[in-house]
């Protein structure tokens, strides 16, 4: 897992948001896993279907709050 590309990538965010196409998390888990930031991980699954910009922007309205 590229470790130091995703640090420098969320570096500064207030949290990350991870679409993922299981119910499991397994990114999710391995970005919290390897960041070590103390940054929300915010888990937008979906499961036989794609995911829906809506989806996305519910996340993002979500953490904006």
């Amino acid at each position: 897992f590229p470790k130091e590309k995703v640090k420098q990538v969320v570096a500064g965010a207030k949290a990350i948001i991870v679409p993922e196409m299981n119910y499991t998390g397994v990114i999710a888990e391995q970005v919290e896993r390897v960041t070590d930031l103390n940054i929300p991980v915010i888990k937008v699954p979906k499961v036989a279907t794609l995911h829906h910009p809506d989806d996305i922007l519910k996340a993002i309205e979500e953490v904006a709050k």
